[in-house]
C-alpha cells in the first residue's frame, strides 16, 4: 500500500527538480547551433512558464477571499454607469481599477485594425492624467496579450529568468504588471495595462481585473453605441441644415427633428401639406421651409391669415374680382390664388375660412381653375397649397363646420407640431436665441437669466408656445435694468408675484387702476391664447383700443 504524499515534501521536491531542469537546459541552450537553439528557446519558454506558475501557487493563498472583490466590482459598476462619455468613462475606469487593486499607473490602449494601438486614457493612483512623456509602457507585453487573447502578468521575480520580457522598461521599473484584453463582440478592441504595484499580484487580483475588464467592455460598448447615435443625429442635423433652409427653426428635441425630416421629404414633392398645432408653435416657419426647399422656391410665397380677412372681402382677396362686381370694385383685380402662380400659397388658420369660400377653394384645387367675382370666364391657376390650423379639423368636420371633402383634399400630408411644453429641452436654446436677437435689436448688452428666472420660465406651461416665449423675452429685454434677467422682469403670470400684495397703500388711484387693468388684460390674453381679436371681444372693447392699452401698460 502506497503511503500518502506529504504536500510540503512534494512541493519541495518538485521545485528542486524544476530548478535542476532549468539549469540543464541553460547549459544545453549555449552548446547547440542557432537552428536547434530556436526550438530549444520555445521549449525553454514553456518550461519557464511552468516554473512561474509553480512559484505563484506557492505565494498565493489556497482559498482567496473573493468577497471584498465582489463588493468592489459591484461598486465599480455603479461608478461606470455614471457616464456615457467615452473619455470620461475610461478615466473613471482607470481610477476605479487602480483603487481596487493597488496599482500605481493605468493605461487603456485602443487596438487598430492593423494591430497597432494608441492610448485612450492614462492615469495614476492620484487620479491624475499622466503626461505624454511619462506614458512609457512595455509594448511587448501588450503585443503578447493581443496575440494570446488573454491576460499577461509579470511578477518582480520573473525579471531575472525570463527570456521573453527583457525590455529596458521592465529592467528599470522592476515592479509587477498585468495587461488584460478588452473583448467587445468577439473582437479585441483594447487592453487595460496596470503596473507599479506595491506588492506581488495574487490570483484574486488577476480574477478581479479580468472581471473588471469584461465589465468595462460592456460599458464601452454602450457608450460607443450612444456616441454613434449622437454622431448620426448631429450628422443628420448638419445635413438637414446644409441641404435645406431650416436656419430660422431653433431646436434640438427629437420631436422637432422628426418633423423636419418629414418636411424635407415632402418639400421636394408638389403635394398639399396641412400643418396642425397650437397657436404659436411655428406653423408659419414650417410652411416657409416647405416652400423654400421645394421646386417652387423661386416662385412667390404668399401668406394669408384667414382669420384676419373680413368676411365680405375674403373671396375677393382669394379669387379676385372684375371691375364693377360690387361697390368699390373700380378696376379688375387679380386674386391671391392667381398671384401665387408658380409658387406656394400658405393659408394660415384655414379653420376660419367661411363655408362658401371652402367650396370655391375645393373647386380650384380640383380643377386648377378659378372664376373671379363678376366674371364668367375661368382662369388657370398654378400654386401649391400649404394650409395650417390651430383647431382640430377632424372635429370640425364632425361638427359640420368644415367641409369633409376639402379636409381630405388638403390633408395629403399632415404635420403636427408639438407644443413648447412637450419639448421643454428646446426652451433654453430658444431663450438664448431670443435674448441675443432682442439685445441686438434694442442695442442692449447680452442678458443671461438668473437661476430663479430660468426656473420660472421652465415651470411655465406656455399656452402661447414659442410666440409667447418670444414676447416675454422681448418685454424682459426692454424692461431689464441690469445684465441679468430676473423674476421682476417677467410678466406676473410667470414670476408668481401677487399683484395685490405690495405697496397698495402707496399707490395713487390711477396707478392702482392701471395695475388692475394690466393684470386683467394679461389674464384675458392668456385665456384667449394670445389672440387679440378674441380678447377684445371678451373685454368688450374694440381691437384698436386694446392695442393701445397693451402698448400703454407694457403688456
Amino acid at each position: 500500500m502506497t503511503s500518502p504524499i506529504d504536500p510540503d515534501s512534494f512541493r519541495a521536491e518538485l521545485e528542486e527538480r524544476l530548478d535542476r531542469l532549468m539549469q540543464a537546459f541553460r547549459t544545453l541552450h549555449g552548446q547547440v547551433g542557432q537552428e536547434a537553439g530556436d526550438g530549444f528557446k520555445t521549449f525553454f519558454a514553456d518550461l519557464f512558464a511552468l516554473q512561474t506558475w509553480f512559484h505563484k501557487t506557492q505565494l498565493s493563498p489556497a482559498v482567496p477571499d473573493h468577497e471584498p472583490h465582489f463588493e468592489l466590482l459591484y461598486k465599480s459598476s455603479l461608478v461606470l454607469n455614471a457616464s456615457l462619455e467615452i473619455p470620461q468613462l475610461l478615466e473613471l475606469a482607470l481610477d476605479t481599477v487602480l483603487s481596487m487593486c493597488g496599482g500605481g499607473r493605468g493605461f487603456i490602449a485602443a487596438v487598430e485594425a492593423d494591430g497597432s494601438f494608441s492610448f485612450f486614457a492614462a492615469r495614476n493612483f492620484e487620479k491624475q492624467t499622466i503626461p505624454q512623456p511619462e506614458q512609457e509602457i512595455s509594448r511587448s507585453v501588450i503585443e503578447r496579450a493581443l496575440k494570446l487573447r488573454t491576460e499577461v502578468h509579470i511578477q518582480a521575480e520573473d525579471l531575472d529568468n525570463s527570456l521573453l520580457e527583457k525590455t529596458s522598461l521592465l529592467r528599470r521599473e522592476g515592479g509587477p504588471l498585468i495587461c488584460v484584453p478588452l473583448p467587445i463582440d468577439g473582437l479585441i478592441k483594447g487592453v487595460i495595462y496596470l503596473d507599479r504595484f506595491q506588492s506581488a499580484l495574487t490570483h484574486s487580483v488577476f480574477a478581479m481585473v479580468r472581471a473588471f475588464a469584461a465589465q468595462l467592455a460592456g460599458f464601452m460598448k454602450n457608450a460607443q453605441s450612444f456616441a454613434n447615435l449622437r454622431a448620426d443625429r448631429a450628422e443628420l442635423l448638419a445635413d438637414l441644415k446644409q441641404r435645406y433652409h431650416f436656419d430660422n427653426i431653433i431646436f434640438k428635441s427629437k420631436a422637432m427633428l422628426n418633423i423636419l425630416k418629414t418636411t424635407a421629404k415632402v418639400a421636394a414633392t408638389d403635394v398639399q401639406v396641412l400643418i396642425m398645432g397650437e397657436t404659436g408653435t411655428g406653423k408659419d416657419l414650417i410652411a416657409r421651409a416647405v416652400h423654400e426647399n421645394s421646386p417652387r422656391c423661386d416662385g412667390p410665397y404668399i401668406e394669408v391669415d384667414c382669420g384676419a380677412l373680413p368676411g365680405n372681402l375674403i373671396e375677393s382677396e382669394l379669387f379676385g374680382h372684375a371691375r364693377g362686381a360690387f361697390t368699390g370694385a373700380i378696376e379688375d383685380r387679380e386674386g391671391l390664388l392667381e398671384a401665387a402662380r408658380g409658387g406656394s400659397l400658405f393659408l394660415d388658420e384655414i379653420n376660419n375660412l367661411p363655408r362658401e369660400s371652402q367650396t370655391r377653394l375645393l373647386r380650384a384645387l380640383q380643377q386648377r381653375k378659378i372664376r373671379r367675382i363678376g366674371e364668367t370666364r375661368e382662369r388657370p391657376v398654378d400654386f401649391r397649397l400649404i394650409a395650417a390650423s390651430s383647431k382640430n379639423l377632424a372635429e370640425m368636420v364632425a361638427a359640420e363646420t368644415f367641409r369633409q371633402d376639402l379636409y381630405y383634399r388638403i390633408n395629403t400630408v399632415a404635420l403636427t407640431l408639438p407644443a413648447l411644453r412637450e419639448r421643454k429641452e428646446d426652451l433654453v436654446l430658444l431663450l438664448s436665441h431670443f435674448l441675443e436677437s432682442f439685445a441686438s435689436r434694442y442695442n442692449r448688452p447680452a442678458l443671461s437669466p438668473t437661476p430663479q428666472a430660468l426656473t420660472a420660465l421652465e415651470n411655465h406651461d406656455w399656452p402661447g408656445n414659442v410666440r409667447e416665449l418670444e414676447h416675454v423675452v422681448e418685454r424682459a429685454v426692454i424692461l431689464c435694468e441690469g445684465d441679468r434677467l430676473t423674476l421682476s422682469d417677467l410678466p406676473l403670470e410667470l414670476s408668481g408675484e401677487d399683484p395685490w400684495e405690495a405697496d397698495e397703500a402707496e399707490l395713487s388711484l390711477e396707478e392702482y387702476l392701471n395695475k388692475a387693468r394690466k393684470y386683467y388684460i394679461a389674464k384675458v390674453l392668456k385665456e384667449c391664447d394670445g389672440k387679440k381679436v378674441d380678447a377684445a371681444k371678451h373685454l368688450g372693447i374694440n381691437r384698436s383700443y386694446l392695442f393701445q392699452l397693451i402698448k400703454q401698460l407694457g403688456i
